[in-house]
């Protein structure tokens, strides 16, 4: 150190552990899941629904909610393609960093219900879909040998919508009973500018 160096030590995730655990605001600040966000008071309760209930109008402003079952209603012989052209427009906005959500519920069950519809989004791009222009629908094309990776792959689309259904139903009525605020009706309403 008296030649003009310097001390270098090694830290341990445990020592940094350590050290964030010393300043409450620092822990809260990197391990905000280990504490109730929302505090007893009427006032931070009010403000985080406001918070929660500005992000989801965003987010449902992109969605046009009200058609996914129009979408789907002839699957998985027929897709209509705005299904799949919502997946970049919530993925947008769920992995936006100033997309947050206090209500840890409501939060859990936007990301179960966009993980399903991505998940059906990748499965249908695998599949032997072709597009057709003028009802703009995928129609899923069986070859003319018996193969099985076709019946496999309309099997698992039809087993991932069976889960995705109950997932947006219930998504929905989450939004109506909790969020009165947010209309779904009007949200789809301003999202169909972004699929017609």
């Amino acid at each position: 150190m008296a030649q003009g160096n310097f001390a270098i030590g090694v830290l341990f995730w445990t020592d940094i552990e350590q050290e964030l655990s010393k300043d409450i605001n620092e822990l809260k600040r990197f391990y905000p899941q280990f504490f109730n966000i929302l505090s007893d008071s009427k006032l931070d309760y009010e403000e985080t629904q406001k918070k929660d209930t500005e992000n989801l109008c965003k987010l449902m402003n992109c969605i046009d909610m009200d058609s996914v079952h129009h979408y789907l209603e002839s699957a998985p012989k027929y897709i209509k393609m705005n299904f799949l052209e919502h997946v970049p427009h919530i993925h947008r906005m769920i992995s936006n960093p100033t997309f947050y959500l206090y209500d840890k519920e409501l939060e859990n069950k936007i990301i179960t219900w966009a993980s399903k519809w991505f998940e059906l989004y990748f499965l249908i791009r695998k599949a032997p879909y072709i597009y057709n222009v003028s009802t703009d629908n995928l129609v899923f094309k069986f070859s003319n040998s018996s193969d099985s990776e076709e019946d496999i792959i309309w099997k698992d689309i039809v087993d991932i919508m069976s889960e995705f259904m109950p997932l947006h139903d219930d998504l929905c009525k989450f939004i109506y009973e909790e969020y009165p605020k947010v209309n779904l009706n009007k949200t789809s309403i301003f999202a169909r500018q972004f699929y017609d």
